[in-house]
């Protein structure tokens, strides 16, 4: 504050923004005086803007429309003449906070005034450049004439303190009544957010899905098997109810110099529980199982068999959905035991007989497609 000027005392009230309304600073001794109202031969262009993430703060139509009105003078930005000066102000998120700049610059770039705050939002930050501009860029009143008989300096400089320390106390108290606000908004936030975590859980939101695709088997035939299965499930949330038919197309068992033909017709249900991609399942289901025989010799019985099976395993597998339309690929692996025991087998009429033992526990691996319907189908649920 420069030397020869007198400051005035804020009064108690404050405005809608929370700034001392009236209170006005003399210029700092490296202001121009250009930018007095009484010296302007033109205007004080105003350079505005807004650094990342502000897209919700102040415009700069709403920043000079609340300037003016603290300013209680008409908006000092409006282009008419020449410039004056110019004053750059920026406001950008600066982690946890955000960052108000402000310069002031002659009409030959000189850098007249340069400072920098961080504030808790864009909001405070956009009030303490208005609060420093009007203190040291926009004094409302044009300093008194020089005394003849200057004051101490350190009078002076005691009255300067007592300015700034009742601007200082005036923002730091808007300051803590924007802060309780916002605490008290943030508050709001979370018990809506609860509240709607709660509807959520009380409303089921059902999804449906239907699947398909190719398997392969292992240790169940001499050699690996090949299967098709469809198959639709409901969900909600994180759990989903399936039901599965599954084949097992013939597939050879070889019993030397015979073989025969082995296959399955199973129907499953699969209740699953689902993490992001991830999914497990409890596998149980019952069916057919067909033996056919090629040779036309030797067989136990006739040339075509079949008996019941039962199953019960568990599966574990990822299901992925392509962007955010309802169409996604499974993958999944299974281990199933299955019951009542089967056998087969050849007699070579010299008192050999050649036996085939269904093994009891078989492995099972299928890829294939899904497509969903429900509420989430157009996500594709969790990715």
């Amino acid at each position: 504050m420069g030397a020869g000027t007198a400051p005035t005392t804020a009064p108690s009230t404050t405005t809608a923004t929370g700034m001392p309304p009236t209170y006005r600073a003399p210029t700092p001794p490296n202001a121009p005086a250009l930018v007095r109202k009484s010296q302007r031969s033109g205007h004080v262009r105003l350079d505005y803007q807004l650094g990342k993430d502000s897209a919700r703060c102040d415009s700069e139509a709403l920043f000079r429309k609340i300037f003016a009105s603290e300013l209680k003078e008409p908006d000092p930005f409006v282009p008419i003449g020449s410039v004056d000066a110019v004053v750059t102000v920026r406001l950008e998120h600066d982690s946890p906070g955000f960052l108000g700049t402000i310069e002031l610059s002659a009409v030959d770039g000189t850098v007249v005034l340069h400072d920098a705050f961080v504030e808790r939002t864009c909001t405070d930050a956009a009030d303490r450049v208005m609060i420093e501009l009007m203190l040291r860029v926009f004094p409302a009143t044009e300093p008194p004439p020089p005394p003849q008989a200057p004051p101490p300096t350190e009078g002076r400089e005691h009255c300067q303190s007592e300015a700034i320390v009742t601007a200082l106390r005036a923002l730091r108290g808007r300051l803590d009544a924007q802060e309780e606000k916002n605490e008290e908004q943030e508050e709001k936030i979370r018990a809506l957010e609860r509240a709607l975590a709660e509807e959520r859980k009380r409303k089921m939101d059902l999804t449906f899905a239907l699947s398909a695709g190719a398997l392969i088997t292992a240790n169940l035939t001499s050699n690996v098997g090949p299967g098709v299965w469809l198959g639709g499930d409901v969900r909600s949330g994180p759990l989903s109810l399936g039901l599965e038919v599954r084949g097992v197309l013939p597939s050879p068992v070889f019993l030397k110099p015979y073989d025969f033909d082995v296959s399955q017709v199973v129907a499953l249900i699969t209740p699953c529980g689902r993490y992001g991609v991830i999914f497990g399942c409890v596998v149980a289901g019952a069916g057919v199982e067909i033996h056919e025989d090629s040779n036309l010799q030797g067989f136990h019985g006739p040339a075509s068999q079949s008996g019941p099976v039962l199953q019960i395993g568990g599966r574990l597998g990822a299901e992925y959905f392509f962007g955010d339309g309802p169409l996604g690929a499974r993958a999944w692996g299974e281990v199933l035991y299955s019951t009542p025991d089967t056998h087969a087998g050849y007699d070579l009429g010299d008192g050999t007989v050649l036996t085939w033992d269904r093994p009891n526990v078989t492995a099972f691996f299928g890829l294939g497609l899904v497509l969903k319907f429900g509420s989430d189908a157009a996500s594709g649920g969790a990715r």
